[in-house]
């Protein structure tokens, strides 16, 4: 600490008076500044001047050394400096100018002269900026700007941190404004020192605890992400399989129906089936007595009750009475098998029979008349169709997917942004149904607070809705 000697006048109500002259269009003019002390608001101020020229000559005004500086319509507040008050001088020569309060005037109306200086000298113990002082000095000026000094009782008053002295009973300082109780802690230099050793310790002890905060917080959405990664993974591989599967299971179906159909005569519908069928049908093992006689009659399917006689076209099959009937295929040949025999068409068959045509014509285009008669086509092409039932198969099979990380998934597949587009446009999904299933799968496979599995959430692509919907639901 360094000793330095400052004296303060204890009948002045301004305070660091200064003021600079400038030529201005060859005028010269004063600029002032003071600080306004505790005494109130100010409005005016009246001020004594002398004036010297360059030489440090006197400059008399009307015969006089002095002249007066009226200052009026001023708005300052208590301990702050004013701003920089321009004001003419009386004599073009002046270059310098000395000033000393006179009178003022505050907002409640009091007016203060100021006769006569009253001097009073004391010392204060100044900080240096360096080392366990400049540290202290730091935190000093973040209560007062103006920090010089440690606070310091005295007998006949205490001296402030900007190093002002003031009278007993103040219970502000009159120059920066500080409350003298908010000193009391500040006079011992030890104890402010070991106070901001052991403050800086729980900051910097509070600043790990956020960082490791923070890393933890990244290494769970890492694993997350991980976690999330692998699971997309073996939902691609397990839809993939499922997918090789079901491919398998048609191509299987389709060799097995080949096989069938291949051995059977198909139609293209019940009425031309019972054209061609209509007439006598005798076993071919013999006996008259058995034969079956056809005739063309009403068209139904089977499974009514009602009928006697049904037929399958697109399989090759007609019941009698409930018997299954399957017409055979032999060297170009029609059979009809019924019970383990086998019946051909007797000789006496219609000429004008419509002939029988296999599975091969069903895939021919449609005639005009049918085509007209058929129901509009599905619009939507190969690609969104497909699309749409992999959306599908992934809200079903694994869940809580948000509509981005749906758009994702279906990307990652190799489809385009309008087959994507369409496919979250017909799937149906409730976001906030599945932001439930993902807070519920995340809190499944490791512990989350309530807003940490929020910010999963909507990392995973929900909106702030969507996602404290789901974490609410979860019953947090």
């Amino acid at each position: 600490m360094q000793t330095i000697e400052k004296t303060v006048d204890q009948n002045a109500a301004l305070e660091d008076l200064s003021c600079r002259v400038e030529v201005q269009n060859g005028r010269p003019i004063g600029l002032l500044r003071f600080r306004n002390l505790g005494g109130g608001r100010l409005r005016a101020v009246k001020l004594r001047g002398y004036g010297t020229n360059a030489f440090g000559e006197c400059v008399c005004v009307n015969g006089s050394s002095a002249f007066t500086v009226l200052l009026q319509d001023l708005n300052i507040p208590p301990c702050t400096m004013s701003p920089e008050l321009s004001f003419p001088l009386p004599a073009a020569e002046m270059r310098a100018v000395t000033l000393q309060e006179d009178m003022t005037k505050f907002a409640d109306g009091s007016v203060h002269t100021r006769a006569e200086s009253a001097p009073r000298p004391y010392e204060i113990e100044g900080l240096s900026g360096a080392g366990r002082e400049g540290m202290v000095l730091q935190y000093l000026r973040t209560i007062t700007d103006d920090a010089v000094c440690l606070y310091k009782e005295k007998e006949d008053g205490w001296i402030c941190l900007c190093g002002r002295w003031n009278e007993p009973g103040a219970e502000s300082c009159a120059r920066c404004g500080t409350s003298r109780k908010r000193l009391l802690t500040l006079s011992d230099l030890d104890e402010v020192a070991q106070f901001l050793e052991k403050r800086r310790r729980q900051e910097e002890e509070a600043l790990r605890r956020e960082q490791e905060k923070t890393l933890r917080r990244e290494e769970e959405r890492r694993l997350a992400e991980e976690e999330r990664l692998k699971r997309r993974k073996r939902l691609g591989m397990a839809i993939t399989a499922v997918f090789c599967v079901l491919v398998m299971i048609g191509v299987g179906a389709v060799f097995i129906n080949y096989a069938l159909l291949s051995s059977r005569v198909t139609y293209g519908s019940a009425e031309q089936m019972a054209r061609a069928l209509e007439g006598v049908w005798v076993p071919e093992d013999g006996g008259a007595e058995d034969a079956l006689i056809l005739g063309y009659g009403v068209v139904e399917y089977p499974e009514m009750d009602e009928t006697q006689i049904g037929y399958i076209p697109s399989r090759g099959l007609l019941y009698l009475n409930g018997e299954k009937v399957v017409v055979r295929r032999e060297e170009a040949k029609a059979y009809l098998e019924k019970g383990g025999r086998l019946y051909q068409k007797a000789p006496e068959e219609p000429a004008d029979t419509p002939p029988a045509y296999d599975a091969s014509e069903a895939s021919k285009e449609p005639t005009s008349e049918s085509s007209a008669s058929s129901p509009p086509r599905d619009t939507a092409t190969l690609g969104e169709k497909n699309a749409l039932a992999d959306a599908l198969r992934y809200l079903d099979v694994l869940g809580g997917f948000s509509r981005e990380g749906l758009a994702d998934q279906l990307d990652f597949e190799g489809y385009s942004s309008g087959e994507i587009d369409y496919a979250l446009a017909h799937c149906g999904a409730d976001w906030k149904e599945q932001a439930v299933i993902a807070a519920s799968q995340y809190l499944n496979a490791m512990p989350f607070s309530r807003q940490g599995l929020i910010d999963q959430l909507e990392f995973e692509g929900f909106t702030h809705e969507q996602a404290v919907y789901g974490v609410t639901q979860n019953g947090y």
